[in-house]
């Protein structure tokens, strides 16, 4: 649809590292309006750039299992 192309053209249009800058950006940006503003609808906002975020570093990082592995402590 029109939003596809639309988020084809953010991407194209910045370097790799200002996309991952402008996921990061829009996750903060849901999580921190989420209880204020919209609720759910915001929190999954906020899922939908962080799995788009994780599958442009699995790709960079060319990391296939990083899904099915625990994440290390912290």
């Amino acid at each position: 649809g029109l939003g596809d192309v639309y988020k084809r053209q953010i991407k194209e249009s910045m370097t790799p590292e200002a996309f991952k800058g402008y996921l990061k950006g829009n996750i903060q940006k849901y999580m921190w309006r989420y209880e204020a503003k919209k609720g759910l609808q915001d929190v999954l906002k906020a899922q939908w750039y962080l799995n788009r975020l994780i599958k442009t570093l699995e790709k960079e990082e060319s990391v296939p299992d990083a899904q099915s592995s625990p994440p290390d402590k912290y």
